[in-house]
């Protein structure tokens, strides 16, 4: 189940680390949290401790009209491996688009919902998206010899396949080390992971537009 038919929502107009892009993604729910989506909790909504912890920052967002102070989603955007990705994303699109002879789209955010969406690396087609990894020496080294994904990067992809609602993601790993090299594993949606996200995303949808509601009512009848 969808929110509505007008979504998903493609923001091509939005450049990604942008003002603008920050200021879309306030009061949602976006791929970088998909992890915390997935935890199955014992409370009212059925959602975990980081979930609900997230609930509230995304609620305050909607509510106040800003971002939260002391901003971990801008946190997670900064660290030294998004830094990494951000520095070859251009290099590893070209090397992917001369690999598949295929041509990836930018897209700035796309909005499952009032309150869920995601930032792709790319699109391709109509069916296809992409994501980036840039991991260190010793981490690519010990993902393309056990072919292990994180279980945050899992999760991501099956988050942003929910959202885009296309049918595969090709999952780019890219070191420049190892002879400059781009391993590519074509991901399909796993469906129980989905049926769970959905369910978490739909359920937080809700919440935050309960929470602003009660919160208003309370502001006005203070």
């Amino acid at each position: 189940m969808k929110p509505s038919n007008q979504y998903p929502i493609y923001h091509y107009g939005i450049k990604q680390n942008t003002e603008q892009w920050d200021k879309i993604r306030e009061g949602k729910f976006t791929a970088s949290k998909a992890e915390i989506l997935a935890v199955k909790g014992k409370g009212r909504l059925g959602l975990g401790t980081g979930a609900m912890t997230h609930l509230y920052k995304k609620a305050s967002e909607v509510i106040t009209g800003g971002r939260s102070e002391g901003d971990e989603d801008k946190a997670d955007f900064s660290n030294v491996h998004t830094e990494r990705g951000k520095d070859y994303e251009p290099l590893v699109i070209k090397m992917y688009e001369e690999k598949t002879y295929s041509k990836v789209n930018r897209v700035g955010f796309v909005q499952y919902s009032k309150h869920i969406g995601c930032s792709p690396d790319g699109l391709v087609g109509e069916d296809g998206l992409i994501e980036i990894k840039c991991p260190d020496n010793p981490q690519f080294l010990k993902r393309r010899l056990t072919w292990e994904m994180p279980k945050s990067t899992w999760c991501q992809i099956n988050y942003q396949l929910m959202c885009t609602e296309r049918k595969w993601c090709d999952y780019i790993l890219y070191n420049w080390a190892y002879g400059n090299i781009m391993w590519v594993n074509r991901i399909t949606p796993f469906e129980p992971l989905i049926k769970i996200l959905r369910k978490n995303a739909l359920a937080v949808e809700q919440e935050i537009k309960n929470m602003e509601s009660t919160m208003n009512f309370l502001l006005q009848n203070t």
